[in-house]
């Protein structure tokens, strides 16, 4: 038991790790993955002596394409410095351009600048005769992993890793537009999605060449994912009825997405995206919010599983991810929302204002009342979205979208918004309610993706289609290059403890049946633990197991899969016919006794997690001894040795 306790302790030890991404001295361009659209090598170009590009080939691609135009260097000794402010914002013009910088770290040695993660620099104001044809950075990389993203725009950026490229060190990267071919825009961005980096010179290239004309219709696409549970491997079983895309394929599928429509797409959350799996749980989330960082999320509902941690991991998290977490309803006793639930956002996509309202449902009890961390949710949530929604209306919204960690969102006094992205009952749906606003949820475990298309036509924002990414169209997917690396930098951390084989089983498990083992495991290891006391049975909720065990050898994975909750082992008491009534309510149990020849009056000890002594039943019996060894490691332990 030693042994394993230290496994559990190491694995502890490593979710220390997931909050940040540790300082290295890496020089140069990414480790691995690959810019789409630009080769190891420079373009066929020639400077002229005052410093014109005058003609620049994309190796990559085979697109020629004529940059006649100035070159502004910000890597020269005289060019203006940028002009730094205390809480990391600076900015510096140019030719008469202003540029701004956000995410400066000032304290940072050397370079031009260095850019915190999710720091930016683009331009606040346009050329009048000119646009932006390509830039070519040089930068250093201090961090052991991350992503330096570029793009440009028609419109002001700001999202700049939606529909981004991933920047290579010292190399022309040509501006792209939707088919992947060099176009002049009026804006340009460069962002550390990922990572930390320090920028040691930045060239950008203008030409005169006009921008093309727009034509057709203008669309904004959402795309909408809920409850992925730390899905982040990829993993297909159908015998097991187990589907998960993986994030790396999931990427593959957004940003292919993204840059089919670069001015008017939007990835949402409903919540539900950290606890789950061990690659996720062994980190604490920061796989996964690294993710969303990466991909380009806008913004998160907050899940009532985003509280199993505790409210100080949601805290945490929020200062690593780059998007914000919204909980329009989620208040403490003096009603005062936290500083990581913010009621909306607002976003622009073809250059229109769009407004993003997030909320979670009445899901209390689906949470350990220890980790609520003293707050609740305001049942009315619609009223409040309502509200809000036609605040941001007249804040001059086009649009205005709700994300909420629940089902069912009832637009009867909430008729204001155009789109409604649920989650938490992990059911798939498109409906169309009576007022004409589609509602839409995926599965759970990311093995699905709900699209929503509007058409912006005068002043109006139309509803036009759906579709989805699921288990009948993800063969089509591969693996992005920048995920991977993310999710290799993860896995180097996870893998000695998530692929060890613990033990075998010819025909599988369901639910019921590891249920079963779990209830088994939980009574032996407690009565172990608690020689003194008579315990008489040990008590699992149903939806405390999450997945079923397919045939073959068992890793360590697939039971922090199957019991993924940091709940406490609690050993109670209670009487005979409050035991009885338990034993019959649907639990996974494994008892000592049948329930019918309970004393009623007798006072029993029996031992269950906190999730359930601490919810529904708290006041019907006394937790009497606490374990924290969690029930993953003590099913773990069974399997180890052999079933004993």
């Amino acid at each position: 038991m030693k042994s394993i306790k230290f496994l559990f302790m190491l694995s502890s030890a490593i979710a220390l790790l997931g909050s940040c991404v540790p300082a290295s001295s890496s020089s140069g361009g990414e480790s691995s993955g690959s810019n789409p659209s630009s080769s190891s090598g420079q373009p066929t170009s020639s400077v002229t002596s005052s410093g014109s590009f005058s003609s620049t080939t994309d190796t990559n691609s085979g697109n020629s394409s004529e940059v006649p135009a100035t070159q502004v260097d910000f890597s020269s000794s005289d060019v203006i410095t940028p002009d730094l402010t205390e809480n990391g914002k600076g900015s510096l013009s140019k030719n008469g351009v202003t540029y701004v910088l956000k995410g400066l770290d000032t304290a940072a040695q050397g370079g031009w600048c260095t850019l915190q993660q999710g720091g930016s620099f683009t331009n606040s104001t346009i050329y009048s005769a000119q646009r932006f044809a390509g830039l070519k950075i040089t930068f250093t990389r201090l961090s052991d992993y991350g992503s330096l993203l570029y793009k440009g725009s028609r419109y002001a950026i700001t999202s700049p890793n939606n529909a981004a490229y991933q920047v290579n060190s010292d190399v022309y990267l040509p501006l792209l537009d939707s088919s992947s071919n060099s176009a002049p825009f009026n804006y340009l961005s460069v962002y550390a999605a990922v990572g930390r980096f320090r920028i040691e010179s930045l060239t950008l290239y203008t030409t005169t060449a006009a921008q093309p004309a727009e034509e057709g219709t203008k669309y904004v696409d959402f795309y909408g994912i809920n409850d992925t549970h730390g899905a982040a491997e990829y993993k297909v079983e159908p015998a097991a009825s187990t589907y998960q895309i993986g994030i790396t394929r999931l990427s593959d599928y957004y940003q292919k997405q993204a840059k089919a429509n670069p001015d008017g797409s939007v990835i949402l959350s409903s919540g539900d995206m950290w606890q789950g799996s061990a690659d996720s749980n062994l980190t604490k989330g920061a796989v996964m919010v690294n993710w969303m960082n990466l991909v380009g999320f806008e913004a998160m509902a907050v899940g009532n599983h985003e509280f199993d941690w505790g409210v100080h991991q949601i805290a945490e998290n929020s200062h690593l991810a780059n998007f914000p977490f919204l909980g329009i309803n989620i208040e403490d006793a003096n009603q005062t929302r936290p500083s990581w639930a913010v009621p909306s956002k607002t976003i622009y996509r073809q250059g229109v204002k769009i407004g993003i309202v997030g909320a979670i449902g009445n899901v209390e009890s689906s949470i350990a009342t220890s980790s609520l961390g003293g707050y609740s949710f305001v049942n009315d949530y619609a009223s409040m979205v309502s509200t809000e929604a036609a605040r941001l209306r007249n804040e001059g919204c086009r649009a205005v979208v709700v994300i909420v960690h629940n089902g069912g969102f009832d637009t009867t006094n909430c008729q204001n918004v155009d789109a409604v992205f649920e989650g938490h009952s992990h059911q798939s749906y498109f409906e169309t309610d009576s007022y004409g606003i589609p509602h839409v949820q995926c599965y759970a475990n990311g093995s699905m993706v709900r699209h929503l298309r509007f058409a912006l036509s005068g002043s109006g924002f139309t509803f036009v289609s759906q579709d989805s990414l699921g288990t009948n169209n993800m063969s089509e997917l591969s693996e992005e290059p920048m995920t991977l690396a993310l999710y290799s930098y993860y896995l180097a951390q996870t893998t000695v403890i998530k692929n060890e084989v613990v033990g075998h089983t010819d025909n599988g498990y369901d639910k019921s049946a590891i249920g079963a083992i779990g209830a088994k495991a939980l009574l032996s290891y407690m009565k172990e633990a608690f020689p003194s006391y008579n315990i008489v049975a040990s008590l699992l909720n149903t939806g405390g197991v999450r997945q079923t065990i397919p045939a073959g050898d068992i890793t360590f994975g697939e039971i922090y899969a199957t019991f993924p909750f940091d709940n406490e082992n609690h050993l109670c008491s209670t009487t005979g016919n409050m035991l009885k009534s338990m034993m019959n309510s649907g639990f996974y149990c494994q008892s000592d006794i049948d329930p019918s020849y309970l004393n009623p009056s007798t006072i029993y000890y029996f031992t269950t997690l906190s999730y359930t002594s601490e919810g529904f039943y708290s006041s019907s019996l006394t937790i009497v001894q606490r374990d924290t060894y969690f029930l993953r490691n003590i099913v773990g332990d069974y399997f180890r040795n052999g079933g004993i």
